[in-house]
């Protein structure tokens, strides 16, 4: 039937005209696990419907209406909403909300900047708002190589939008380290809800490192703030992963060979392996030429970490002619990833390829 107002809104209505509106049907929607709410309060009877009693009698109907639709006489038959874990509330006129267990709220034609009906924070047209970490990034690395500190952002979500965050840690690591947000120090404001976080020194144990995130809009805050407890990690030593490969370089111009040497990372503290997704993380590399029977040349190559989030050590031994069967030379080499030293090894070389000897890692 035509409805008596041409619109309504929260702060405005047109009553003098009157318009045919189509009479749409509800649309069931059977085994969809979809509730619908339909409004029919008029605007004009707001006075009627913002007390006390038309709230107690929505929730009375709603108690009334789920037993019948889920009673075992009804199976197949249009479902409604399972309210055990989920809550509505009505504020007044056609304005309800549904809040889910995850902490979503939606509202249904929602009439809250001067409905009387709404609570304190409803009432003035907020909400008390809320924050949360997402993702499951409970880590960081130790130091300020940008291959490095890209890895390090940590997103949350503040509820409602447009709100303030403020980062802060805490920790118990004996070596007492200091947090950083986005290069500044603790606490930190920002508006936006990513910050990249970095620490000087290392975690002493696992999750010894608290990050914490309050949120507020306007005169509201949320009334806890997010918590993460995070490891600030160390790159701590390489181990050999697989077989060294080795191809061939038969000239001209150069002779000899060059070898593949692949290596998994472990992050200290508790030896973390470091997992695949963490790539194109700085990778150092230091060969010195210690003794050789045949005049060479050793080219090395690394780069970064690879996308399985390993060290991939590429060494050449070039000749300008090719390698005597008796060919034989020895090297000194240290590698690093993410600015730190982590690996220190004695390279024998003879024509077939090299041998790694492993003198230790370093953090």
């Amino acid at each position: 039937m035509p409805h008596p107002l041409f619109c309504k809104g929260a702060d405005f209505d047109f009553p003098s005209a009157r318009l045919k509106i189509p009479v749409h049907p509800v649309k069931r929607m059977p085994e969809r696990r979809v509730l619908h709410v339909v409004t029919l309060t008029c605007y004009r009877r707001r006075p009627y419907v913002r007390t006390a009693g038309p709230a107690a009698r929505t929730s009375d109907e709603v108690r009334h209406i789920h037993p019948r639709y889920n009673s075992p006489a009804n199976l197949g038959r249009p479902f409604m909403l399972n309210l055990k874990r989920n809550k509505i509330t009505y504020f007044g006129h056609s304005t309800f909300s549904l809040a889910a267990p995850s902490g979503e709220v939606a509202f249904i034609d929602p009439w809250v900047m001067t409905n009387p009906r709404c609570p304190g924070v409803l009432g003035d047209g907020s909400v008390t708002p809320t924050v949360s970490f997402l993702g499951t990034n409970n880590f960081i690395f130790e130091g300020t190589d940008p291959t490095v500190t890209s890895c390090n952002t940590q997103y949350v979500q503040g509820n409602p939008g447009g709100g303030t965050y403020t980062w802060s840690a805490s920790t118990t690591s004996s070596y007492n380290p200091t947090v950083s947000f986005n290069g500044s120090g603790s606490p930190y404001s920002t508006q936006t809800s990513q910050v990249t976080v970095t620490g000087n020194a290392p975690s002493s144990t696992v999750g010894d490192t608290t990050l914490s995130v309050g949120y507020s809009v306007g005169s509201e805050s949320a009334q806890t703030p997010a918590t993460r407890a995070t490891t600030i990690r160390i790159f701590g030593f390489l181990q050999q992963a697989g077989s060294i490969q080795v191809v061939p370089v038969q000239g001209p111009p150069k002779y000899g060979y060059t070898s593949y040497v692949y290596y998994s990372i472990y992050t200290n503290p508790a030896g973390q392996l470091l997992q695949p997704g963490c790539s194109g993380i700085s990778v150092y590399e230091s060969v010195t030429l210690t003794n050789t029977n045949f005049p060479v040349d050793e080219v090395t190559g690394t780069g970064g970490t690879s996308s399985n989030a390993q060290v991939v050590d590429q060494l050449s031994v070039y000749g300008d002619s090719p390698l005597p069967s008796n060919f034989g030379a020895t090297a000194d080499q240290y590698l690093g990833v993410g600015g730190f030293v982590v690996r220190h090894n004695t390279i024998t070389q003879d024509s077939n390829g090299p041998t790694v000897t492993n003198l230790g890692p370093f953090n």
